[in-house]
């Protein structure tokens, strides 16, 4: 590290060629850049490889994620999506080198309100998706039940339409655009503003056509 004395150079900073100018204890210093160290283990790999993983899926899920994780996120101040990524990271696992999600253990949503119990899910013609529920004792039947479609393969997802907790059942009509593929279903509670329950795994639906 090399100290400058002041003159026409006052107040610079930053990258000058090889040269990195910058303050330190009120005085004006320069060392030579140096390219930042990046050993690539395969730990470092690996976690990577499933942030990036788990990015992608909260970029896919936006729009549940912004429903699902609201109250959290504004209780420590941060985004729904980094909230998604903090819990979800730990269901992604390292197969083969190629990042592995555990779709039965993602969560969409989480907060306090009481979790639903969810049935299989049913379809009669492929893509109306039915799945019925029972409320929980003590808890608001006025709130709202809401279904979640995901679908890895076109990295897209739906949400349905909100129902009572007191209608028994709720249902989601996938795209014929989704026919032949496989669908992960989840089901959560919403209080219609900023509080929700914690989803759950409902199953995965093959999609067929009409």
């Amino acid at each position: 590290m090399a100290s400058i004395k002041k003159g026409q150079t006052d107040g610079l900073s930053g990258k000058l060629g090889n040269i990195v100018r910058y303050k330190w204890k009120d005085r004006e210093c320069a060392r030579e850049w140096v390219m930042p160290n990046d050993p690539r283990t395969p730990a470092q790999l690996a976690s990577r490889k499933i942030f990036g993983k788990v990015s992608s899926l909260g970029a896919d899920l936006l729009q549940v994620v912004r429903i699902g994780f609201r109250g959290i996120a504004a209780e420590r101040s941060t985004t729904e999506k980094n909230v998604f990524v903090r819990l979800n990271r730990q269901h992604i696992s390292i197969v083969d080198d190629e990042a592995i999600v555990d779709y039965t253990q993602l969560q969409v949503a989480d907060g306090p309100l009481a979790a639903v119990d969810f049935g299989e899910p049913s379809t009669a013609d492929g893509r109306t998706i039915r799945v019925a529920f029972s409320n929980t004792a003590k808890a608001n039947r006025l709130n709202y039940v809401m279904l979640v479609a995901y679908l890895p393969e076109k990295r897209n997802c739906m949400l349905s339409e909100p129902v009572f907790r007191s209608a028994g059942e709720a249902e989601i009509n996938l795209p014929e655009s989704w026919a032949g593929c496989t669908s992960h279903i989840y089901g959560f509670c919403w209080d219609g503003k900023d509080a929700v329950s914690p989803s759950s795994y409902i199953g995965i639906v093959n999609n067929t056509s009409d």
